[in-house]
């Protein structure tokens, strides 16, 4: 594939990687990044299938010079025996060069190497602002339920405390609170609120 090629299909890329850098507009620079990766694999498959049907048609003629060959030998017919050599020479030829071309692009990267450190330069900044974001309104989830914990605790605790007065059965319902304890014992729990207190600040 040619570089120059790849270099204006590259331009794009900026231009959507600094359009969409937080909400819900990420995935739609991803997919504009992956449209446009599925773009230039495109054109390397195209290009390939040209060159493999170019091979086939090498390859018959391969076969049909070969036959002349037969028959010219046969015939002790030099000019049709040196014409089917000719042609036999460039069939070869033909479909050496061709492979060549194919095995060329397959070996070609969708972006050389100063484009592929610009892109993903570009996508790991998209992904660490919405990372950091994400955690915040994880961090902002997780202190919401533990604003509904306390006041779950408290609330049991008011009403046993009214019920033991009047000597009835204490309140053993489920509560807000066992949920509380169970999030904040996971792994993850600890990290979420580390990263999250980064961006209150």
């Amino acid at each position: 594939m040619e570089q120059t090629t790849m270099n204006n299909n590259l331009i794009p890329y900026k231009q959507t990687l600094t359009k969409f850098y937080t909400g819900e507009t990420i995935m739609k620079a991803f997919e504009e990044i992956e449209t446009k990766l599925l773009a230039l694999k495109d054109k390397k498959i195209s290009e390939i299938e040209k060159y493999q049907s170019n091979i086939e048609s090498a390859e018959h003629a391969l076969k049909i010079a070969n036959e002349k060959l037969e028959t010219a030998e046969e015939k002790a017919d030099f000019v049709a025996y040196d014409k089917a050599k000719g042609d036999i020479w460039t069939a070869r030829h033909a479909i050496e060069m061709y492979q060549k071309k194919i095995d060329k692009i397959k070996n070609t990267p969708l972006l050389n190497s100063a484009e592929r450190d610009e892109v993903q330069k570009e996508v790991l900044k998209i992904a660490d602002i919405n990372r950091a974001e994400q955690f915040q309104k994880a961090k902002e989830l997780l202190d919401k339920i533990k604003s509904i914990s306390d006041s779950s605790i408290e609330l049991k605790n008011n009403t046993n405390d009214i019920l033991k007065q009047i000597g009835a059965r204490s309140y053993t319902k489920d509560m807000v609170r066992g949920l509380w304890e169970q999030v904040s014992n996971v792994p993850m729990f600890n990290i979420v609120m580390r990263e999250g207190e980064k961006n209150d600040r």
